[in-house]
């Protein structure tokens, strides 16, 4: 099977406004899952076609203004009945700013450093028995 994952994917809290492209009415709010170099993961209210182009909207408390730009679907989970209303997909970057890209994954992967620094720290002895 080819592996489709050439980025790592890292978990972001967030919102992601969706508008169609096309025309389609397509107009809600979803839940982001994870972001990579490539793209994105959400969980939404509505399905979208794959292959379908849409404008995003990205909200997340790790940048100071939205990541903005145009997606494609590329692929879609239909939920799971009693589980979750929720849809998963995945969108793939076609036009962003991928500066503020690499800035936002570079943050994260830094605070990813500092946590696991934190999980680690050992205790500051006061004394050292002889």
């Amino acid at each position: 099977m080819d592996e489709r994952r050439h980025f790592d994917r890292l978990k972001l809290d967030g919102n992601v406004s969706i508008k169609s492209e096309s025309g389609t009415l397509l107009d809600f709010k979803a839940f982001l899952d994870n972001i990579s170099f490539l793209g994105f993961a959400m969980y939404a209210p509505q399905k979208i076609d794959t292959d379908s182009v849409v404008d995003f909207e990205l909200n997340t408390q790790q940048l100071d203004h939205p990541l903005t730009g145009k997606g494609r679907v590329t692929y879609v989970v239909n939920p799971v009945p009693g589980h979750s209303p929720f849809y998963t997909m995945g969108v793939e970057f076609v036009e962003t700013n991928k500066d503020l890209v690499t800035y936002l994954i570079k943050r994260l992967h830094s605070k990813m450093s500092e946590n696991a620094r934190n999980k680690t720290k050992v205790a500051p002895v006061d004394f050292i028995p002889y």
